[in-house]
């Protein structure tokens, strides 16, 4: 029996305790005694149960049991051993349980062994395997239990199964061996191991083979099962491996066959069709030889059955039979089956069927054949059919034949009277008859002939034979002597039996032409025709007869008179037309004539006179040419040219057309296109010139006009503008006093070409505020060469000098400006504005590429420079350096500027700016 650790005791001491418990068992407990004093403080044993587990304390190695807690068994704990196996075979494996109980005590534990077996655990039963035997991992709660799994040894003989339980109060002490835990033997339970029975089965035999079987019936056959070894058979499962056409009996699951017993099985064979099957009875047993768990029987049978089997086919087809007659054919059949057909008497229907021979029961081996005659004989034209019927004893299927037929007979169809048609007088017609056979046999003619009042129709050949739904003719030929109808009667044989006898009316008929001329004998007026051009006439030939009128020659002449077309065929009661051009290459009156020959024999010929006169246009264009001088920039100048045509002909304008293309002319009415000699037309051209300068362009106009068709007409003109001039350039106004104002005139000329207008007059400029105008009214129109004089004021507020700019808008969208200045003064001041400490002056202005500063200083100071566009943007600026009193003349480069209105600006270090206005110019 195991120890549990003790407290903090070593591994050499625990290792030292196990070994001496056990090994010296047999000591009892006065070595118990000694091994306490031995050990001294540690004494204190984990009784509880053990709860690491007891070994070596059964009685299969001491007698003295698990003397550390008592030296003796006590009753009061049970234990003991069970199972629910009687029989123990060498080499299985048989499950046993050990229970410990008593009523007194709290815990147990459990130790087992076996003396020639073999002990393992099952999980979750809480025991474990140390050195061969079975203990308790943990101690369990009273009664407790253990189950465990017991090999037998591999050979017969007796063994024996131990055990020792302990029964434990559970206060962590062995009481000092007072035996207040109790512990006790299982009784020993001794097994007789005996060897396994063996397990054997055998078959009565190896295959089962049923022969043959006809299809539909049914053979078994038994088969014998014996169990031959020492221990029953199980037969778990047996049936078919795939299961039709075979089944087996009997089909319960896990029936036993004991040992020396044998059971009858039987298989069936129940085939539904012809041919060789196979299959296996598998049986599936505890055999304990591995080829006898599962093993299969081998089945086999045949299937066999009669097969009516026709040679024709499923049907007799006798075509086509002459109502009357009677054919027959033979239908042959066969059994192509390997069982014997029993066939009886054939049963036939339909009117014109019967069966003649081979009408009686017939048995038919395998692979015989027969016949069965049936004759047709049919009584009408008509389709017939019927069936004949085979019936098997023996369950063989048998089709029905079915039997066709057609009652055939000719049938003549032809209408009446026949009209072969028109010929021309004199000429032959080769006319048909057509008749057809609608019935279902060849139509037979004979004796054919002709009966008439003349000889103008003669027969020809005919058709004898016609076959069904075919058709034959009677050629039959016409020859006419005059404009007329004529008949005859054709007569014939048929052998149609309800129209045997035919005769039928035959007609033909001579035709002629007849020509007749819409204009015979009159003059056809071609009109006046355009010279160099041309014009046609129709003439109308119409055919009053019944034959074709054949036009031999058509004329048309002399020149300019010519034949354009002309049919060379006019049908019956058919107008047809020639076509005659009238072509002119002059002036003047043309006569000539159109000569119509037929075939007509009463109206050979006939003329028909034809005139005409050639005409031409004459187109005059006055002026000759288009000026329209001098007309202002964006303006608008309209003239004429007028058409005149002289001519007898019409006069067709075909196109107008002003080169170049979108320039300063256009036409602005091009309405007219034709001109008579009675109704000129004129053409109206604008020109309005964008820019000034001298415009030429070109009039083209395409006519018909045979001699000329295209004529031109130049133009010219010039584009002139107004030009602004303002006098002066630059106002001085000079100082003027603080509330006083002054004038200075100014005046506007147009130097140019034409008026211009003035829209409007604004002042700009940093010092614009001062300057006005006195009632001068925009817009204003100044024509070319004339003066506008207005007059500006100057009304200055503070002492300062004073720039702006007058900007005069033009109504072409340009201006002209005039530069203002001037200085404000106090009164008794003159010279400079009051507290300006210098002054400034431009020359020359307007400038080209500089300008000079002339500056006027009367205390020293830094002084700088602005300079402005007429937007008041500064364009430059810089530091002009320190200046002392004095006059000084500075230079200021203008080559990178544009022409137009400045500001020069100059100040000094105090806060105090002068200014002048400055223009521009190259």
């Amino acid at each position: 029996m195991s120890l549990d650790t003790f407290g903090g005791r070593t591994p050499a001491l625990k290792q030292f305790i196990s070994s001496f418990h056990a090994s010296h068992l047999w000591m009892g407990s006065i070595l118990t005694g000694v091994f306490l004093l031995g050990i001294g403080g540690y004494a204190v044993l984990d009784t509880n149960a053990h709860s690491a587990g007891i070994t070596n304390y059964t009685q299969k190695t001491t007698n003295v049991g698990c003397y550390c807690h008592c030296s003796t068994a006590n009753s009061a704990t049970t234990v003991t051993i069970s199972t629910t196996s009687t029989t123990f075979y060498t080499g299985q494996t048989y499950e046993f349980t050990a229970s410990v109980s008593n009523s007194s005590e709290a815990d147990g534990g459990i130790d087992i062994s076996t003396e020639f077996g073999t002990l393992s655990a099952i999980s979750g039963q809480g025991l474990y395997l140390s050195s061969g035997e079975l203990t308790h991992s943990a101690p369990k709660a009273l009664a407790a239990s253990w189950n465990f799994d017991w090999t037998a040894p591999s050979t017969s003989e007796y063994d024996t199964i131990f055990a020792t339980g302990n029964a434990v109060n559970g206060d962590g002490s062995n009481d000092g061996g007072n035996c207040t835990d109790k512990w006790n033997f299982a009784p020993k339970y001794i097994i007789h191991v005996i060897p396994s029975p063996t397990k054997r089965i055998a078959f009565g035999r190896s295959s089962i083979s049923l022969g043959q079987v006809r299809v539909g019936h049914r053979v078994a056959d038994s088969l014998l099962v014996s169990s031959v070894g020492t221990g029953n058979i199980t037969i778990s499962s047996s049936g078919m491996k795939s299961g039709t056409p075979f089944s087996s009996y009997p089909t319960t699951s896990n029936r036993t066959i004991n040992s020396g017993s044998t059971e009858m099985d039987s298989v069936s064979f129940s085939p539904a069709a012809r041919g060789s099957f196979s299959d296996s009875l598998i049986f599936n047993t505890n055999s304990d030889t591995a080829p006898e768990q599962r093993t299969g029987i081998a089945v086999s049978g045949e299937g066999i059955e009669a097969i009516f089997s026709a040679s024709n086919g499923n049907s007799l087809a006798f075509g086509n039979l002459r109502a009357g007659n009677t054919a027959h054919l033979s239908f042959q059949y066969s059994n192509t089956g390997d069982d014997t057909l029993f066939l009886s008497a054939p049963s036939v229907s339909g009117s014109a069927f019967s069966a003649d021979s081979g009408n009686s029961s017939v048995t038919l081996p395998p692979n015989q054949s027969a016949s069965v005659r049936i004759a047709f004989s049919p009584t009408a034209k008509q389709s017939y059919s019927g069936s004949l019927t085979f019936s098997a004893s023996n369950g063989v299927s048998t089709p029905t034949i079915s039997l066709t037929g057609n009652g055939i007979l000719p049938q003549l169809q032809i209408s009446a009277p026949q009209d072969i048609g028109l010929i021309r007088v004199g000429q032959t017609l080769q006319g048909i008859v057509t008749f057809n056979n609608t019935g279902n046999d060849t139509l037979h003619i004979s004796n054919a002939r002709l009966t008439q009042p003349s000889t103008r129709f003669t027969l020809g050949a005919y058709t004898a034979s016609v076959e069904p739904n075919g058709s034959g003719t009677f050629h039959i030929s016409y020859t006419p002597d005059s404009e007329r109808t004529d008949t005859a009667t054709l007569h014939f044989s048929s052998d149609d039996p309800t129209d045997s006898g035919v005769s039928l009316v035959v007609m033909g008929s001579g035709i002629l032409p007849h020509m007749a001329i819409a204009q015979k004998g009159d003059t056809i007026d071609l009109g006046q025709v355009r010279i160099n051009s041309s014009d046609t006439q129709d003439i109308a030939v119409t055919n009053t007869g019944s034959a074709d009128l054949n036009l031999v020659s058509v004329t048309a002449g002399p020149s300019p008179f010519a034949l354009v077309s002309s049919p060379s065929v006019v049908a019956s009661e058919v107008t047809s037309y020639i076509a005659i051009s009238f072509s002119p290459t002059s002036t003047g009156g043309f006569h000539g004539m159109a000569v119509i020959q037929g075939d007509d024999p009463n109206n050979a010929s006939d003329t028909v006179y034809l005139t005409g006169e050639g005409i031409n246009s004459s187109l005059s264009i006055t002026p000759a040419s288009l000026l329209f001088g001098s007309v202002p920039v964006s303006s608008t100048a309209v003239d004429t040219v007028t058409l005149s045509n002289s001519g007898a002909a019409t006069l067709n304008i075909l196109d107008y057309k002003i080169s170049p293309a979108g320039g300063a002319f256009a036409i602005i009415d091009s309405s007219g296109h034709q001109v008579t000699s009675v109704a000129p037309v004129r053409v109206a051209i604008r020109f309005q010139p964008d820019s000034a300068g001298s415009f030429s362009g070109m009039l083209t106009i395409v006519t018909d006009d045979a001699s000329s068709p295209t004529r031109t007409v130049s133009l010219s003109g010039i584009g002139v503008k107004g030009s602004l001039s303002v006098l002066p350039a630059t106002v001085d106004f000079g100082n003027v006093q603080l509330g006083q104002s002054a004038s200075a005139p100014l005046t506007l000329r147009n130097v140019g070409q034409a008026s211009l207008s003035v829209s409007s007059l604004t002042f700009t400029g940093p010092g614009a505020g001062a300057f006005t105008d006195s009632l001068f009214t925009t817009p204003m129109t100044i024509s070319a060469g004339d003066s506008a004089k207005l007059d500006l004021l100057f009304t200055p507020s503070v002492a300062e000098a004073y720039q702006g700019m007058a900007r005069f808008l033009l109504g072409d969208g340009t201006s002209v400006t005039a530069y203002l200045q001037g200085a404000g003064v106090s009164a008794g001041v003159s010279g400079m504005a009051a507290n300006a400490p210098f002054v400034l002056s431009l020359s020359p202005n307007p400038a080209r590429n500089m300008v000079l500063l002339h500056i006027g200083v009367e205390r020293s100071s830094g002084i700088s420079l602005s300079l402005l566009d007429a937007a008041g943007h500064i364009v430059t600026g810089r530091s002009l350096g320190y200046f002392v009193p004095g006059h000084y003349e500075v230079p200021l480069p203008l080559q990178t500027l544009p022409d137009g209105s400045y500001f020069i600006r100059i100040g000094d270090e105090y806060g105090n700016t002068v200014g002048a206005s400055l223009v521009l110019e190259r």
